[in-house]
């Protein structure tokens, strides 16, 4: 199985970013959750796609994503709370969990399970 069907398989609202920051898969929960349907987000940058900010309202994503670099650096990533943007512009306070999946290969991504 790779690493693209393996969000598909997830319940709950789910995406994986490449190393390059770029949304790789987008399940179906989370196209139900903010709106956005996945060829309208596949192979966008995250920080275009998903805008979030920090609960204060400061800017989280950006093409230098900390959490792409963490995991890259192969530090662990802890849930942490986020406002994102829904396809409509709406805010969304939600927490999300990382989990980054590799195969054999070369293959890498980052999953985000969103947990509004």
């Amino acid at each position: 199985m790779d690493i693209l069907s393996i969000v598909d398989r997830v319940a709950e609202p789910a995406f994986l970013v490449d190393r390059t920051h770029r949304i790789a898969a987008w399940n179906e929960p989370c196209e139900r959750l903010t709106g956005c349907e996945a060829p309208s987000v596949l192979g966008k940058p995250c920080s275009q796609v998903m805008r979030g900010t920090d609960v204060f309202g400061n800017r989280f994503c950006d093409e230098k994503c900390p959490v792409v670099n963490m995991c890259l650096d192969g530090e662990r990533v802890n849930p942490f709370e986020v406002i994102l943007r829904t396809a409509d512009s709406m805010t969304l306070r939600a927490n999300l969990s990382i989990v980054v999946l590799r195969q054999v290969s070369s293959e890498f991504g980052i999953m985000h399970l969103v947990n509004p």
